[in-house]
């Protein structure tokens, strides 16, 4: 149905026809633009009825928290559609503890990792989204001081060696 809405607890997007990734993370959710624009409120706004939506257009991308959608850096759309349809993740400075959580959605089991122990550990890389194992495995060989531990395929810890 019409129009095409997607919420999560830190606001809102609403398509205008249009192509675009939206990630949630721990803290907010993140919108990328490959195509055309969205209308995008915070939490609050949408609390209000706020018709103040920020549009954004293909190119841009923007943090949106309950308080409110702010700008990040731009983004190229035709490397975004291309990572989408090859099911890749391009990471850029994240913490390893984000990277983790959205490899953990999509593992079959259980990767747990201790936060405080790798801290300060960050990420960039492009990584595969239907392949978490192998994504770990693209991790570890990137940083010689994690450690993988697999206890069963459905069981992974990951922990900072020594």
């Amino acid at each position: 149905a019409r129009p095409f809405v997607v919420r999560t607890r830190d606001g809102e997007v609403r398509a205008l026809g249009t192509q675009f990734v939206v990630e949630r993370g721990a803290e907010s959710t993140r919108l990328a633009m490959i195509e055309s624009a969205t209308a995008v409120r915070s939490a609050r706004q949408v609390a209000r009825h706020a018709d103040d939506a920020v549009r954004v257009q293909a190119g841009e991308q923007v943090r949106i928290t309950p308080e409110g959608v702010t700008p990040l850096a731009p983004v190229d759309p035709q490397g975004l559609r291309t990572q989408w349809q090859q099911r890749q993740w391009v990471v850029l400075d994240r913490p390893l503890a984000e990277v983790l959580d959205e490899l953990a959605r999509r593992h079959p089991g259980h990767l747990g990792y201790d936060a405080a122990q790798i801290a300060g550990l960050r990420v960039s890389a492009v990584l595969p989204l239907d392949d978490p194992d192998r994504a770990l495995a693209l991790l570890q060989g990137s940083f010689p001081q994690l450690r993988v531990t697999r206890l069963t395929r459905f069981w992974v810890r990951v922990e900072r060696a020594g």
